[in-house]
């Protein structure tokens, strides 16, 4: 793997790259889809891998304690599983919301008090936006970029994860979820036994 040296002259030049591509992106409005968005999406998943690279050879990765997790389903039983798991997992800022919408305001609300989410649990296919398209939204955002995010799904076909792939997901995990498979997902987050 790089060395910090080596990581940090990486990140800088995919930083570089970045507010290039988020500029052209963004003065193409929403009208149609830039040809540069897939470019987009893995370069900010690799500047988060960096990231990670960087802190755990520096050993400044957080502990689960300062770790904030935000849930996204439209399903409240399984936004009260998930929350549950975290919980045992030692995970205490835990939030929720019941779609995609009311999640872009919570993270930015967050983003803009300087206290952002690490984690992103959603589902993918939800009323509404659906889990992809907030994935897709928190790439092209510099502000949320950052965030390593998870999509929960029932659909195991390769299309779908493919698409996860492409819009830059951290993890993709199929539900039904086991505590097992969503602890050994968050393993890197959560605080070494001692």
């Amino acid at each position: 793997m790089f060395t910090v040296t080596e990581a940090t002259l990486c990140k800088s030049i995919i930083n570089k790259k970045l507010k290039k591509l988020r500029n052209k992106y963004q003065a193409a409005g929403t009208a149609k889809k830039p040809e540069n968005e897939s470019e987009l999406m893995v370069l900010a998943s690799v500047l988060n891998k960096l990231n990670a690279h960087i802190d755990s050879q520096n050993g400044t990765i957080s502990s689960s304690v300062s770790t904030k997790v935000l849930v996204v389903d439209d399903i409240v039983e399984v936004r009260d599983t998930v929350t549950d798991m975290l919980d045992k997992m030692g995970f205490e800022k835990v939030d929720t919301a019941n779609s995609a919408e009311k999640a872009w305001t919570i993270l930015n609300d967050a983003a803009e008090a300087n206290m952002p989410y690490k984690i992103v649990l959603t589902d993918s296919d939800m009323s509404g936006k659906s889990g992809i398209a907030l994935l897709r939204d928190i790439r092209q955002s510099e502000a949320l970029a950052s965030a390593d995010v998870f999509i929960m799904s029932a659909n195991s076909e390769h299309e779908e994860i493919m698409k996860a792939m492409e819009a830059g997901v951290t993890g993709y995990i199929l539900k039904p979820l086991s505590f097992n498979t969503l602890q050994e997902k968050l393993a890197q987050y959560l605080p070494d036994d001692e």
